[in-house]
């Protein structure tokens, strides 16, 4: 277990990155005090903070659950004797980048007669680092918020910066998706919504499920918004979540034009481009049309709380819908991250779209078929996201080997082999 948290925690960052077994809806400044601590007891000297310093006095800076429960915790973490392996500690700490990790991980199951129901198993997973990003995926299990999960760097992180000072210079981003009983942009907008609140607004009824395709910077995620069949909406579809507890992001585009305050409404389907600091993200809209049945389809961008959302909307009605008779309402995106040191100006990363082509269709018995294709990459998956079975997901006509843990530095390697 040690060793497993160390192998996901980003040096440079310095938060823990993907791929998590879920995304909270303030996932990293919720987090970041947890895993500080824990690498603080556990390594001693080694960590590269003392206990005083991991927790700041900062109003958006926040625990999982209550502080009192969280003190509670402490007895536990600083009881057992540890074996952590120095071999390890120091191949992570000079880890060279670009960085891979994949294998897979074992899950239970979710019964109970939940619409998310699955056996117990196992899932491929990877993830890949740079020294300003950090993305990660499973490839396919029963919760959405698994899937898919991204860390990246605004701006430089000072020298000997602490807690919030972190946060300050660095974003996560990941999706959830929405059904709901409301119109689109509808919905109640409280002045003070506590995280509960907040976190029912941006996962309403998410009844979803995914497959993920990813290679290095790049992903084509597969959603599944499955409803039960006497289940009644007007809002369907997934949002695209970047949280603005630290700042707002420096642009947003859709196709050609400039989102001047961080919001629009659109009903094609535009490649949307996000410029925050020195990071670009492309954002290209999947959502299939259903056989025989017309909704008006959107997409939008909003802010909403302290939350950036990108929307994808297969409903976008005034009336309460059924779902269709596959009782799945098909979505997804491709992703891509670019930086200025690697892809040049933000304008050159937004052109460069026109050399990316995207093919998506529903074939036999529920199989989506996707492909998404540029000058030096090429990602195919062949999956029914309804119940998250793949038939193939390669990256560059390659499928990925997970049958044992494996990254891209032998050092780490030797070391996880011997911890």
């Amino acid at each position: 277990m040690v060793a497993e948290i160390l192998l996901f925690y980003h040096r440079e960052l310095q938060v823990t990155v993907a791929p998590y077994s879920r995304s909270y809806s303030d996932d990293l400044d919720a987090h970041i005090t947890d895993v500080q601590w824990l690498l603080t007891f556990w390594l001693g000297d080694r960590a590269p903070w003392q206990v005083r310093d991991a927790i700041q006095p900062d109003s958006r800076l926040r625990t999982h659950g209550t502080w009192q429960f969280f003190l509670a915790m402490l007895p536990y973490k600083v009881t057992p004797d540890y074996p952590v392996d120095s071999n390890l500690c120091t191949a992570l700490n000079e880890v060279r980048y670009p960085f891979e990790i994949s294998g897979r991980c074992e899950h239970g199951s979710l019964g109970g007669g939940h619409v998310n129901a699955m056996p117990a198993g196992a899932s491929p997973f990877y993830s890949y680092r740079t020294a300003t990003l950090a993305l990660g995926s499973f490839e396919s299990r029963g919760w959405p918020e698994a899937h898919l999960h991204a860390v990246y760097q605004r701006r430089t992180i000072p020298a000997g910066a602490r807690g919030a000072q972190i946060l300050e210079n660095i974003r996560t981003l990941y999706y959830a998706g929405r059904a709901d009983d409301e119109p689109i942009f509808a919905a109640k907008r409280e002045p003070e919504m506590n995280q509960h609140q907040r976190t029912a607004f941006l996962r309403r009824a998410n009844y979803g499920s995914a497959v993920v395709l990813q290679d290095k910077h790049r992903a084509v995620v597969a959603y599944c918004q499955r409803l039960p069949q006497d289940k009644r909406v007007c809002t369907v579809g997934l949002n695209i979540v970047l949280p603005t507890f630290f700042g707002p992001v420096d642009e947003i585009w859709a196709d050609d034009d400039r989102l001047d305050g961080g919001s629009g409404t659109f009903t094609h389907f535009p490649t949307f481009h996000v410029r925050d600091g020195e990071t670009f993200i492309r954002i290209i809209p999947l959502l299939l049309p259903h056989h025989n049945v017309h909704y008006l389809r959107a997409t939008g961008v909003e802010h909403v709380e302290h939350y950036q959302l990108i929307a994808l909307y297969n409903v976008t009605a005034f009336q309460p819908t059924p779902p269709p008779g596959d009782g799945c309402w098909h979505n997804g995106f491709f992703l891509e991250f670019g930086h200025a040191a690697t892809d040049g100006s933000f304008a050159e990363f937004r052109q460069r779209r026109a050399a990316i082509a995207v093919s998506d269709s529903l074939g036999h018995a529920r199989e989506r078929r996707i492909r998404v294709t540029g000058p030096d990459f090429d990602l195919a998956l062949a999956a029914d996201s309804y119940t998250a079975t793949v038939r193939y997901a390669t990256a560059n006509g390659v499928e990925r080997n997970t049958a044992r843990l494996t990254t891209s530095d032998n050092a780490v390697d030797a070391a996880l082999d011997c911890s």
